[in-house]
């Protein structure tokens, strides 16, 4: 037994059952935690056999390093390659090693990737790189390792949780972009700002080339920098487009509503140059009399 002592008001807002589940955890040898993992992610009926390809998957200081939440997430992630998938990817909260309550992004690979050609696809998304490190995994029966980069996000901790609520949208655009399905401008910082998913920004990168093919006097760049730097404007503008042309959602209603929610945003804009940039945007997608843009399913 440990008996541990401190001031009272420290003691009174120590959070005894989280300690106790830590303690529990760090108990653990790798074999059952390894074991428990599985079982909660695949069921009985496949435990043994992926305990087989996972055992000696991971180096000796990612066992000892990795938490069980993100065991979990890890192998899931693997898992998905191992179904065919090039690339998947994670954003989570560290809770152990140097850095507790750090936001973290996890990349993993078939294939090694050049860091430079890495850091240009996830810095589109706004975020800012603290550090990095690779660690292979060596899955049993596969030919070569795949590779897990684990990149440490310069994030306020109050950003934190916004950013996590949209984990799953963040997700499904990094592998579009990794995969260059989708562009890897600074417009997709808007997945992160806003409601928009990655469908949505590729719907806004189709415009801005539109308004340079008809000479806009407005560079690409200075497009996408607006676009980015006034995201409620951004957001209303395709709900504008949404409100009458996805199927699924179109109705007068919304569309008259989004018509006055796009004005009244417009007229907030007290910047001369967005006030430009943002109109002519508006007037382009105004200007659309039908689209395929929602024929394709939406990323969610």
């Amino acid at each position: 037994h440990y008996y541990l002592t401190g001031p009272e008001t420290l003691v009174a807002s120590v959070d005894t059952e989280s300690v106790r589940q830590q303690v529990l955890s760090l108990a653990k040898g790798w074999v059952e935690r390894l074991r428990e993992v599985l079982l909660d992610l695949a069921g009985p009926e496949k435990v043994e056999e992926l305990f087989e390809l996972y055992t000696d998957a991971f180096t000796e200081e990612t066992k000892r390093r990795t938490g069980d939440s993100r065991l979990r997430g890890d192998i899931a992630c693997l898992e998905n390659l191992r179904s065919g998938h090039d690339v998947d990817c994670d954003l989570y909260v560290s809770t152990t090693g140097d850095h507790p309550g750090s936001l973290n992004l996890r990349v993993f690979t078939r294939q090694a990737i050049n860091l430079s050609d890495e850091l240009p696809l996830i810095t589109s998304f706004g975020f800012k790189i603290i550090d990095e490190y690779m660690r292979p995994v060596h899955i049993a029966h596969q030919r070569r390792p795949f590779e897990m980069d684990n990149f440490r996000l310069d994030v306020r901790p109050e950003r934190i949780p916004v950013i996590l609520g949209r984990r799953k949208q963040i997700r499904v655009a990094l592998r579009d972009v990794f995969a260059g399905m989708v562009g890897r401008d600074k417009l997709n910082q808007l997945i992160v700002t806003t409601t928009l998913n990655a469908t949505d920004v590729e719907i806004l990168r189709a415009y801005v080339a539109y308004l340079h093919q008809v000479r806009s006097p407005f560079t690409r760049e200075l497009t996408r920098d607006i676009l980015v730097s006034y995201p409620t404007v951004t957001q209303a503008l395709i709900s504008w487009l949404t409100a009458r042309f996805d199927p699924q959602t179109a109705s007068p209603e919304k569309a008259q509503l989004t018509e006055e929610t796009l004005l009244s945003e417009l007229r907030m804009v007290t910047d001369y140059t967005a006030d430009r940039v943002l109109a002519a945007v508006a007037a382009v997608i105004r200007a659309t009399c039908r689209t395929n843009a929602f024929i394709v399913k939406r990323s969610e």
